[in-house]
């Protein structure tokens, strides 16, 4: 029940954070999941808890070029 909890919460940070712009102050966090489809400058993740929308338009293209649907990937930001 924590670890569910838990991951709840990371989650929902993760979506504001991943999703807007950082600014100063704000904390980290890691979504580890699935990649459920991978566009030029945007990739869903499905995590144990949900779906989260990670953009890629300021990532090195080399860290998710090979990177298909069904891939267990680590996203900190």
């Amino acid at each position: 029940m924590r670890r569910r909890s838990l991951l709840g919460g990371v989650l929902a940070a993760g979506i504001v954070a991943l999703g807007g712009h950082a600014s100063e102050g704000q904390e980290r966090v890691r979504v580890d999941g699935t990649v459920q489809w991978i566009g030029a400058a945007a990739m869903q993740v499905m995590t144990f808890g949900g779906s989260v929308a990670v953009d890629l338009r300021q990532a090195d293209q080399g860290e998710y070029r090979g990177l298909r649907a069904g891939e267990r990937v680590i996203v900190d930001g």
